[in-house]
């Protein structure tokens, strides 16, 4: 009598494997989503921080009463129309790089949900055969114990 049981095979382990494949790689994405949205922000700070310095230097001369001649102030009406688009831009670049973000946190979510969810669902089957196979070499015992016991 064989009492070395049969080995446990998972039939979804392919699938799970694949997920496990994909979660990962979207793990490496969603690092490289992250980053960009961190550069875009600081980007984004970055134009901000020029476009207050200069309203900023500008209210002061104002505050000051000090004379801007034309040819300056028709100047630094350029530069900050110039600082304000390029501002709208890291903007729009920022919504992009954060709705990027957000898709592919979605995905590694969506992927690492279902690879938990196989995971579970491979302990539980593998816990079944456990306990079938426990079973089944008791009972083989009991015969084993019955064979031996009984009057011949």
């Amino acid at each position: 009598m064989d009492l070395r049981g049969t080995p446990f095979r998972y039939s979804l382990a392919p699938v799970l494997k694949r997920d496990a494949w994909e979660r990962d790689t979207l793990g490496g994405e969603l690092q490289r989503a992250r980053l960009l949205a961190e550069q875009s922000q600081r980007g984004y700070d970055a134009a901000l921080a020029q476009v207050r310095s200069a309203e900023m230097r500008m209210r002061e001369l104002h505050q000051q009463d000090q004379t801007i001649e034309l040819a300056g102030l028709r100047l630094l009406h350029v530069y900050l129309e110039q600082a304000h688009l390029a501002a709208a831009q890291r903007r729009s670049e920022l919504r992009k790089a954060t709705g990027l973000l957000e898709q592919v946190l979605a995905q590694f979510e969506s992927k690492r949900l279902a690879v938990r969810t196989l995971e579970k669902h491979r302990e539980r089957l593998h816990h079944e055969h456990r306990q079938d196979e426990g079973r089944r070499q008791q009972h083989a015992a009991d015969e084993a114990w019955l064979m031996r016991s009984a009057p011949r």
